[in-house]
């Protein structure tokens, strides 16, 4: 760490005695900033695109999993999540109906689609102990790169993340 200061110092010291830097260094120091930009920046965005469908994977994942607990808390009633497949959202109700407003309400971000459900109606419930009606998936896919995330529903509770859908009855 002394050496990088003593060094440092003495780069400042040197550009303070000559009087500044010549327009050509300037040049040269702004043109390979220039070309390192334009190298790193697809990449940057890239590392965005694929944490998008990530990020939103998991929020799915996670509200899934929250309606699954609160319909296991609430013994009366179970929780109803409807998946909007036009509207790139979904929907989660409690009283086991969709007759009262949303206790949440999710919009996927930009980039990500909400492909599909296998669920009837695109409607997944939760009951009272937590077990799901029916079991299924939910296919998030990225716009650019067409790849997809699954959302598996297990007919006994567990809830997962995978990048290959379910095999037809190997839930």
């Amino acid at each position: 760490m002394r050496g990088l200061k003593s060094a440092v110092s003495f780069i400042f010291r040197a550009v303070l005695e000559s009087g500044g830097f010549t327009l050509a260094e300037v040049a040269v120091t702004a043109a390979l900033i220039g070309v390192l930009a334009a190298v790193a920046c697809p990449q940057l965005v890239r590392v965005a695109e694929k944490q998008y469908i990530k990020s939103a994977a998991r929020q799915v994942l996670e509200d899934l999993r929250w309606a699954q607990q609160a319909a296991i808390n609430c013994e009366k009633y179970s929780y109803v999540v409807v998946f909007d497949v036009v509207n790139e959202r979904y929907l989660i109700y409690d009283r086991g109906s969709t007759v009262y407003p949303p206790v949440k309400k999710v919009y996927l971000p930009p980039g990500v689609d909400l492909y599909g459900t296998n669920f009837p109606n695109h409607t997944l419930y939760f009951n009272n102990r937590g077990l799901p009606s029916p079991a299924g998936t939910v296919e998030l896919k990225d716009r650019r790169k067409k790849t997809s995330l699954y959302v598996i529903v297990h007919p006994r509770g567990r809830i997962r993340l995978d990048k290959v859908p379910p095999l037809p009855g190997s839930y």
